[in-house]
């Protein structure tokens, strides 16, 4: 280049700078004649210079810019980079990249624009906030009045990303017919034609009858709205034109009362559905005997209102009127305020002072009663006339001895006439209530004069009737009780009547029509005194009873009918029955210090160790036993027996008469051990001052030692008289006439006798039992006889089997001094009691 032209290139520089002409783009390597400068850098962006982001969903990435020169190569790394991007908030962001030049004094320059944009609706949900009252208690509905012009909502929402602003929204109505709007309904509906409102603007619908839903979507401040899923419903509105349904009023709890001060508490009840039923209401009381009536004028705004819920409490305070008729009356009000029209309770409540009526009927002052006759006391015939304008509701009676104690005479709701009997017998009076349907009471008395005495009953007194098993079981100790049916345990298991401690001293009777108590277990194996009656007091009596079926299992004194007797028994008769005991027990009874009479024991078993008898088996001093026999007793004693068993009592020291013991076996021998001795047909050991008079056995009397027809052995100063054996032995040893008195005492009337002259006109039948009579005194062991003589016939006559006819009167040469009072003798036959002979004796 020529040196003349370099100042003119350098001027046409100095003046581009100055004009403004001519500037190099940064990063554009040109020199200022416009073309390229191959020592300029170039600087540029990677990438686009400009980026729209969609906000909050895409970061921004730096992707940088990248610089060279054609003297240094690659020098991006030079490049400074300024500038950032927030990519959760809307707006416009710039990045500047700076190449350095010139040691750090000038910088070639370059920018990228980075747009954040917002066009997602928001995601929060809008809160609908009513600004009237909006609940009820029935339902999640809310109830409004149709009448009551319009309602708002302030409409609330939040969205944590894209705050809510703005909202649109439409109020949507069906009929009561086309029903409530489902949950979903509002999410197909389109707003976008509804106007945008700032979120803080309340949200205005007209009430109309029906149903009524609100719907509106979000809004952003960028003008995104939800739409779809995201659109939000209020809860539904219920709106109702406001009629309230009547009440329904309660009766009172009682229809009568004669109470004065009547204290009630009725329920008032709402009608209708949930929107229309009263929530409160006013009640009053209307007199109607006094003309009141309920109406609307009755109740003022400024009675008290009570909540629905709780009943309307209070009193009456009765006029004086002695029948006054009062009713309720109430009017409610609904949640709107509309009032309901006034309503009765459908019925009266009537107090009721007046009492019934009673009157006796002429001539029904005296009133006979018999225990055990259930409609002797007829109540129309004996009771006195009652009426009632309302109505009887109970009608009863008291009684009262002349002491003025009272008599309890109801028994399971039903007269107890044993209990009225006592009233007879002591004298008293009746007392008739009469009680109407308001609880009014009425009464009259009547004296009771006279109550028959059951003439069967010998003039006993009885105060009880027995009916059933459970009335043996309430029996007091003093108890007087007649059997008033037959009663049947049906193989119960009982505790017997009375104790050692306190024994029972009242009576037990039966009759003709009732006389059998049967089918009774005891079991007490361990304990004493036991049977039905374990311990008969010296006052007690039992009388005219059969006893049947019963089992006992004790120990010692016990018996099927009573274990100790100090009392009376007489017309008693014990069959089909078992006894297991120990010692001192018998088929009747154990132990025997008062009176039997009139007694039988039929086909029944009794096993007792020692001192053992079908009927009793200790009889004391004193005691008595008179008509009294045993028949057809399968066993009465046990294979660990040792001695004193008798066919009637096993041990006797009183009186025994007009008694026997029949077809029956009386002690045992196989496999004996300890040996059985003592023993038997009618008494094991008679001794101390015991007497056995007019009596008899034919059993068969079994054993080792000391073996009587009728005793086994007598000592002390009892005695016998008038008395025969006829049974046989059964015995486990071979005898002969030298052996009967000493070795083994057996003897056909009595085995061993201790006492002299202690037997008199007694015999033993020397053809059954096998003995000879030659040389036994018969004043302890009794007179040997003939099966002839013993039937009557005379000791030097043939029989009649051998023919031959004898006079009657040789019948009775035998027994010439016999009681002819007592006995029966006839030709051929064995004597018998005529007591035994009359079948109509008893039972």
């Amino acid at each position: 280049m020529k040196p003349t032209s370099l100042p003119f290139y350098l001027l046409l520089f100095v003046f581009a700078l100055a004009c403004g002409e001519g500037t190099v783009a940064p990063g554009d390597p040109r020199d200022f004649l416009g073309q390229s400068n191959p020592n300029q850098p170039i600087l540029k962006v990677i990438g686009d210079s400009e980026i729209v982001l969609e906000r909050h969903f895409e970061p921004y990435v730096e992707l940088g810019a990248q610089a060279s020169s054609l003297s240094q190569g690659d020098i991006s790394d030079q490049i400074l980079i300024s500038g950032s991007v927030n990519h959760f908030v809307v707006g416009d962001y710039q990045i500047t990249y700076r190449l350095p030049q010139q040691q750090g004094q000038t910088f070639l320059t370059t920018t990228r624009l980075v747009r954040v944009r917002d066009r997602l609706p928001p995601n929060g949900e809008i809160q609908f906030v009513p600004q009237f009252d909006y609940s009820s208690e029935l339902s999640t509905e809310g109830w409004l009045t149709g009448s009551e012009g319009p309602r708002q909502f302030s409409l609330m929402g939040q969205d944590p990303i894209d705050p809510i602003t703005q909202y649109r929204a439409r109020s949507f109505h069906r009929s009561d017919e086309e029903g409530p709007f489902p949950e979903t309904f509002c999410q197909n509906q389109n707003l976008s034609s509804a106007p945008e409102r700032p979120i803080g603007e309340a949200f205005s619908l007209q009430a109309q009858d029906g149903y009524q839903v609100v719907c509106a979507v979000a809004g952003d401040e960028h003008g995104n709205f939800q739409s779809g899923q995201a659109v939000s419903q209020s809860a539904p509105l219920r709106v109702v034109s406001g009629q309230a349904f009547p009440l329904s009023v309660a009766n009172f709890d009682e229809s009568l009362t004669n109470d004065s001060n009547f204290q009630f508490s009725v329920p008032i009840m709402a009608t209708g559905s949930d929107f229309e039923r009263a929530v409160e209401y006013q009640a009053k009381l209307v007199n109607v005997s006094s003309g009141e009536i309920c109406q609307s004028d009755q109740f003022s705004d400024t009675d008290s209102w009570r909540d629905i819920s709780q009943p309307f409490s209070g009193s009456i305070v009765v006029g004086d009127f002695q029948t006054e008729d009062w009713k309720l009356c109430a009017r409610g009000r609904n949640a709107l305020g509309n009032l309901t029209q006034q309503s009765y309770s459908n019925e009266a409540i009537r107090i009721d002072r007046t009492p019934p009526s009673l009157e006796f009927q002429e001539g029904r002052e005296v009133i006979v009663w018999e225990l055990c006759q259930d409609f002797v006391y007829d109540e129309a015939l004996y009771a006195p006339q009652v009426w009632d304008d309302t109505g009887i509701s109970s009608f009863g009676l008291r009684a009262f001895l002349k002491s003025g104690e009272e008599i309890p005479i109801s028994n399971e709701g039903e007269v107890d006439f044993a209990a009225l009997a006592v009233l007879g017998f002591f004298g008293g009076s009746i007392q008739y209530l009469a009680t109407d349907l308001a609880g009014n009471q009425a009464s009259l008395s009547q004296t009771v004069q006279s109550i028959k005495v059951i003439e069967e009953l010998g003039g006993l007194v009885l105060d009880q009737g027995l009916r059933k098993p459970a009335d043996f079981l309430s029996l007091g100790t003093n108890a007087r009780a007649l059997l008033c049916q037959d009663i049947d345990f049906g193989g119960e298991g009982i505790s017997g009547l009375g104790s050692l401690q306190e024994p029972f001293q009242g009576a037990i009777v039966g009759r003709e029509s009732a006389s059998r108590i049967e089918n009774f277990r005891i079991e007490a194996s361990a304990e004493d005194a036991q049977g039905f009656v374990r311990v008969l007091g010296a006052e007690g009596r039992l009388d005219f009873l059969e006893f049947d079926g019963a089992e006992v299992l004790a120990a010692n004194s016990s018996a099927a009918v009573v274990g100790v007797n100090y009392g009376s028994l007489s017309r008693i008769r014990l069959s089909n029955s078992v006894v297991r005991a120990q010692n001192q027990s018998g088929g009747l009874v154990g132990e025997n210090f008062g009176v039997i009479e009139d007694a039988r024991v039929l086909a029944s078993s009794v096993r007792v160790a020692n001192e053992g008898g079908g009927l009793v088996g200790r009889q004391h001093p004193n005691a008595r036993i008179d008509r009294a026999l045993v028949d057809f007793l399968s066993s009465v004693i046990s294979l660990d027996a040792v001695q004193s068993v008798g066919g009637l009592v096993g041990r006797n020291s009183g009186e025994i008469s007009r008694s026997a013991s029949l077809e029956m076996q009386v002690g045992d021998f196989d496999s004996l051990e300890p040996q059985l001795t003592q023993v038997g047909g009618l008494v094991g050991v008679n001794d101390l001052s015991g007497t056995i008079l007019n009596s008899y056995s034919r059993a068969e009397v079994r054993g080792q030692s000391r073996l009587g027809g009728l005793v086994g052995r007598n000592m002390g100063s009892a005695s016998v008289g008038y008395s025969y054996a006829l049974g046989g032995f059964g015995l486990s040893i071979e005898l002969d006439g030298e052996d009967y008195a000493s070795d083994f005492q057996i003897g056909g009337l009595v085995g061993f006798n201790s006492s002299l002259n202690s037997v008199l006109s007694s015999y033993w039948n020397i053809d059954l039992y096998g003995f000879f009579a030659e040389g036994i005194d018969p004043n302890r062991y009794g007179i040997g006889i003939t099966d002839d003589q013993m039937r009557g016939w005379p000791a030097d006559e043939e029989s009649s089997e051998e023919g031959g006819e004898q006079s009657d009167s040789s019948a009775v040469q035998t027994f010439d001094d016999w009681d002819s009072e007592l006995w029966s003798f006839e030709l051929g036959s064995y004597p018998e009691l005529k007591w035994i002979l009359d079948e109509d004796a008893f039972f």
